[in-house]
């Protein structure tokens, strides 16, 4: 059973090679890849999927009973792997282009405050727009403090013994 990853490539290097385009690992498969060859790809992996060839994990049963679902996950897994693999991608690191985008995307409160802020900025509520935006960078700040918290352990040898009282835990 082949990886997500490994599917992903082989079924572009099938495409590639099926359209007699010359291809070497570290090229950039976007700038050759055409609709019919992505086409292609698409279809092998649905295939695969549904043949069980490619693993995947828990809770993705959802998605494999769903046509519609599936295909459209296989379309963002082609995407991420022509991005990421640096076989397909040129040989660079990949680099996210909009770090920090879906920061709180999981926060009902930073969900509400964006929708608040559109509806705001629609109606030309220039006040309320400011105050909404502030709550927002303020959810936001709050948000970053407490993962900073979790995400920082403390190594309390190394604190002086004075101040070992301040360390929660």
């Amino acid at each position: 059973m082949l990886n997500q990853k490994e599917a992903t490539y082989n079924a572009i290097i099938n495409a590639i090679d099926n359209a007699g385009v010359s291809f070497e690992d570290g090229d950039v498969a976007k700038d050759v890849l055409t609709t019919e060859m992505r086409s292609e790809v698409r279809e092998t992996l649905f295939t695969q999927f549904r043949n069980e060839e490619i693993s995947y994990g828990e809770g993705f049963e959802t998605k494999l009973n769903d046509d519609t679902e599936l295909k459209k996950y296989i379309a963002g897994l082609v995407s991420n792997w022509v991005k990421k693999d640096k076989r397909l991608n040129g040989n660079v690191q990949y680099q996210i282009q909009n770090p920090g985008s879906r920061a709180g995307q999981g926060d009902d409160t930073i969900k509400a405050l964006r929708s608040l802020i559109k509806q705001l900025a629609a109606t030309g509520n220039e006040d309320g727009l400011v105050e909404a935006k502030e709550a927002l960078s303020a959810r936001q700040a709050e948000l970053s403090a407490a993962k900073a918290v979790k995400s920082t352990p403390i190594n309390v040898d190394a604190i002086p013994e004075a101040l070992r009282y301040l360390v929660k835990g």
